[in-house]
């Protein structure tokens, strides 16, 4: 039943040595089974970008071969340049945040029973009531593997000056395009959307957010060799 969704899927929660020896006859029975740490890295562990810039590199035949590097800025601090042919992985995700507001609102009512008692001097009376709003934010974002630290591209958060001329009305579209751009320069990486699609499931572990285990699942297959 656990087995029955869309993979990466977690199939339990055990102590380094059981969950090793379940890995292992997992993969003896031919399925596609690995093991991560219980808190997945998340981004405090992540180069988050805050500009980005597509460059020719030191190749000099790069540009014939729509090759070259990116150079991440952040928004304070060094920048981090990674060569095209080091990416092996990009992942595009949907990140949710929820926020919940809780006001009271006041109104009067008209009320016979006090006005009788003070005979009209007093005719209305005040109720209080809780009100909660909820609010829901999308973020969509994408996470490129291959350089010191995974980079973390929020569409809130980066600036799309290196679209130049290209650059879009809206930041969907832009990041749409810094997707293809970074395909582009790195052709061999694996590229995989379903993060889009765990970020309103329930987290299985205590720490880590639903797509932070699934990316790191992702991840580890690939550096393992399990995915193409």
């Amino acid at each position: 039943m656990r087995l029955a969704g869309e993979p990466p899927l977690v199939l339990a929660r055990l102590e380094d040595a059981p969950a090793e020896a379940l890995r292992s006859e997992l993969a003896k029975a031919g399925l596609a089974a690995l093991a991560i740490d219980a808190r997945p890295p998340g981004d405090s562990e992540r180069f988050l970008v805050r500009s980005l810039e597509f460059e020719a590199g030191s190749d000099p035949l790069a540009r014939f071969r729509s090759s070259g590097d990116v150079v991440f800025s952040p928004r304070l601090g060094e920048p981090m340049r990674v060569p095209g042919q080091a990416i092996r992985l990009i992942l595009r995700g949907l990140q949710l945040s929820r926020e919940t507001q809780v006001h009271t609102e006041t109104s009067r009512k008209f009320s016979l029973g006090k006005a009788v008692l003070t005979q009209g001097l007093a005719m209305t009376t005040t109720e209080k009531r809780e009100v909660r709003v909820e609010t829901e934010t999308a973020d969509q974002f994408l996470l490129v593997y291959g350089g010191e630290k995974p980079a973390v591209i929020y569409e809130s958060e980066v600036a799309f000056t290196c679209l130049g001329k290209d650059v879009r009305p809206s930041r969907l579209e832009n990041l749409n395009l810094v997707q293809e751009r970074l395909r582009k320069l790195a052709p061999q990486a694996l590229f995989d959307d379903r993060l889009l699609r765990f970020s309103r499931r329930a987290s299985p572990f205590d720490g880590g957010r639903p797509t932070d285990v699934a990316a790191e699942l992702l991840r580890k297959a690939v550096e393992l060799g399990m995915l193409p």
